[in-house]
């Protein structure tokens, strides 16, 4: 057997080392390349893709790219993941949905824009197709196939914004008169309304703990009635309101959110700041639906949803199996 000197020992024992320490090092960047390796996730939107008409798949799929989203912004990677919205299959499609939908989109891009590319599909459907573009989505995405779409005259697309703003307030008063014979004294109401809701979002913004950014989105659109949407991206009513003994008993009854959005539309909670001038948003929108300055309503927060029947005292209330994070009202005029 041939003997190696004491040197080449040496040098071939360095050597091994050296390319024991390049190959731990090679597998090290492998295996962290797998665990960030940019991902795709799609999400496909359901063919009734309204929290109104078919609330509990709407919400199903919200809360999905919510869950990754919560989990991806609480990481330190700095992989380029794409979230890919599906809505081909789409066959009719609401305000409200098209609102959340731009949230969501308005959150990706601006608060973990280093996380995420945005891409999707408009709907096959070309009534649905319409109704997205419309109602102004296209105002909040890029898009290299849609261009120069001149909004309608019927409606009013959708606006948004984090601050109480008068000017917008005005201008939504001034469509509604021009598409309907409210007298002076109902749009001042409808106005006070306005300005109520978006003083709420505004004064719930001081939980830095927000999935989403506290922004409020309307639009109004005419038909029959003069139909007027408003999102609000804060915590949502249920857990707002400040826990009382009352709410503890509502643990035990059927449709327990529900309930709690209803008592909250009479004033019977304070929110969780236990300011007196918090929380008037919502006597309000009671104030106006009891003077018919507004007829039938629909409130959407959390789990629980509440009707007000326009002619009767009677309130629709139902529980949701999803949550949604936010508050949808809808009402006509």
């Amino acid at each position: 057997m041939r003997k190696y000197s004491t040197s080449l020992k040496k040098w071939h024992d360095r050597h091994c080392r050296l390319y024991q320490k390049k190959k731990r090092i090679k597998i090290n960047r492998y295996l962290i390349h797998q665990k960030y390796k940019p991902q795709k996730y799609k999400f496909t939107a359901p063919m009734i893709f309204s929290l109104i008409n078919n609330r509990e798949e709407t919400e199903i799929f919200f809360n999905s790219i919510l869950d990754i989203y919560a989990k991806k912004n609480s990481t330190k990677s700095k992989s380029f993941n794409t979230m890919y919205f599906d809505l081909s299959q789409v066959e009719k499609i609401s305000p409200d949905a098209i609102m959340y939908l731009i949230a969501l989109v308005n959150n990706i891009k601006y608060k973990i824009s280093k996380k995420f590319f945005v891409q999707g599909s408009f709907p096959k459907n070309e009534d649905a197709k319409k109704i997205l573009i419309d109602f102004g989505f296209l105002n909040y995405v890029n898009s290299q196939s849609i261009t120069g779409i001149k909004p309608k005259n019927e409606l009013i697309q959708i606006i948004s914004g984090c601050k109480v703003d008068p000017d917008r307030a005005a201008e939504i008063i001034d469509f509604i008169k021009a598409h309907s014979e409210c007298n002076s004294l109902q749009l001042k109401k409808i106005y006070t309304l306005i300005i109520e809701i978006m003083a709420n979002t505004v004064q719930h913004a001081y939980n830095d703990n927000e999935v989403l950014f506290p922004n409020w989105y309307i639009c109004v659109n005419t038909g029959n009635n003069i139909e007027m949407t408003i999102l609000d991206t804060g915590s949502g009513i249920p857990s707002t309101v400040s826990g009382r003994f009352k709410d503890i008993l509502y643990y035990a009854l059927p449709d327990r959110e529900s309930r709690i959005i209803s008592s909250a539309l009479d004033g019977d909670f304070r929110t969780e700041t236990k300011q007196k001038y918090r929380g008037k948003g919502l006597p309000c929108v009671v104030e106006c639906y009891n003077n018919n300055y507004i007829n039938e309503m629909l409130i959407i927060s959390g789990k629980g949803s509440t009707i007000l029947r326009s002619n009767s005292n009677d309130r629709v209330l139902k529980d949701s199996k999803e949550s949604f994070l936010g508050t949808i009202f809808l009402f006509s005029i």
